[in-house]
């Protein structure tokens, strides 16, 4: 092939240069023995459903198109934690689901982002419940969302009897979770919490101007990794004398199920969020001393809350805390009444500084894979949890176990607890 582009919209990789055949993209369903007819197990005989992996060469020219960073999210890292071969399809070949114009769950987690971050602005300028109520209920584009997001989803939400339903369950369940929030922070006998701010961006963004998170990689592989990314709320957590900020990611599904087995898979690159938010408040510390007005801001707890009716405990944090954090509440008589969980399985107790060092060598580790050309499709198992989970590309990928695919077992509780 002399030449080809590959391009989505302003994404035009030249390969002018390349002798590339289609074997350069391996794609499943390759007949490898067309001839044979095996009764027994013919699938594997007659299909190789394993991608090859891309050289380095092509690999560069796919992902950095002669850019000497890489800009990169949690997200995307996440996906190829959960999938290589995903990460190829999405951010390789920049494959994209066809979408319908229609209330989607990402379209509900944006307007309870939305929501939040405008109650939060409203406390901090000393607005009460009520007040803070009626303003974030009439507010459309007060956010550093993107506005006209926000206002196609609220045309949405008003498009149809079913979801009108929708919006107002949805208001119920805000107006609760900030009923907990504000009774988290009133009892200031033992703990003091203040909120800072909402949406506390870091990296390359038109909304924001702080620098982005940067690990450089090895010098073969000569390349920096720009990470960005959008903190949800962070809070100011005065006990004993001592300074903590707290960070606070809010999630509309069920918060258990993203702390369950998170130091394990932390360890093995996933959910990195929180570990990067952590890094993030490190390069941010004296921004974030000088909006608290204190000095020897230490990192407290990286947590998520959730914003749903699942159960009545959902709200409460839970995540990782710091082993500094962890001792100050120790004698505190309730944590749940300051809102965090006391569940022991539901808080990983570590050095954050650890939890940022792991965090750097699994991203690290990542894009290494990434530039050597690694598509496997390989996703991970826990248990029950798969890395096919909400996967837009699985009738591309055809994995099946009789087609000689496999996932990158890892050991972990297989509990729903």
């Amino acid at each position: 092939m002399a030449s080809k582009l590959f391009g989505k919209a302003d994404v035009i990789i030249d390969l002018s240069d390349e002798n590339f055949t289609l074997d350069s993209f391996k794609l499943p369903f390759q007949v490898s023995h067309p001839e044979k007819d095996t009764p027994a197990g013919w699938k594997k005989e007659f299909f190789d459903n394993n991608p090859k992996p891309l050289s380095p060469k092509l690999a560069r020219k796919l992902y950095l198109n002669g850019a000497e960073a890489y800009v990169t999210s949690y997200s995307a890292i996440n996906v190829y934690a959960k999938n290589p071969y995903e990460f190829f399809l999405k951010y390789g070949l920049h494959l994209r689901k066809k979408t319908k114009r229609e209330l989607s769950n990402a379209d509900i987690g944006t307007y309870t982002h939305t929501s939040l971050e405008t109650s939060i602005n409203n406390f901090n300028e000393g607005n009460d419940l009520a007040i803070t109520l009626k303003n974030v209920l009439s507010a459309s584009d007060s956010s550093n969302h993107d506005s006209k997001h926000n206002e196609e989803i609220l045309q949405l939400l008003v498009s149809s009897d079913k979801n009108k339903w929708i919006q107002q369950r949805l208001n119920d369940i805000f107006k609760e979770y900030l009923y907990n929030m504000q009774q988290w922070q009133s009892d200031q006998s033992e703990l003091t919490t203040k909120n800072l701010g909402a949406e506390l961006g870091f990296g390359d963004s038109d909304s924001y101007e702080n620098d982005a998170l940067v690990l450089s990689l090895d010098d073969e592989h000569n390349t920096d990794i720009h990470l960005s990314g959008m903190i949800d709320r962070y809070d100011l957590v005065e006990i004993n004398d001592q300074n903590f900020v707290n960070v606070v990611d809010y999630k509309t599904e069920k918060s258990t199920d993203k702390v369950r087995n998170l130091d394990i898979k932390m360890d093995n690159g996933l959910e990195l969020q929180l570990a990067i938010y952590a890094w993030a408040l490190q390069e941010l510390k004296q921004d974030i001393e000088a909006k608290a007005g204190v000095s020897d801001l230490k990192t407290g707890a990286l947590t998520y809350s959730g914003v749903n009716n699942k159960s009545t405990d959902t709200p409460l944090y839970k995540g990782i805390i710091s082993n500094e954090l962890d001792d100050a509440l120790a004698n505190i008589s309730d944590r749940e009444a300051h809102g965090y969980s006391k569940k022991e399985n539901e808080f990983i107790q570590d050095d954050i500084e650890a939890v940022v060092s792991n965090a750097k060598d699994q991203i690290k580790k990542i894009f290494t894979e990434v530039l050597d050309g690694n598509i496997s499709m390989t996703p991970f198992q826990i248990g029950s949890e798969t890395g096919l989970k909400y996967n837009d590309y699985a009738e591309i990928m055809n994995f099946s176990e009789e087609l000689g695919n496999y996932y990158n077992v890892i050991e972990g509780d297989d509990s729903n607890g």
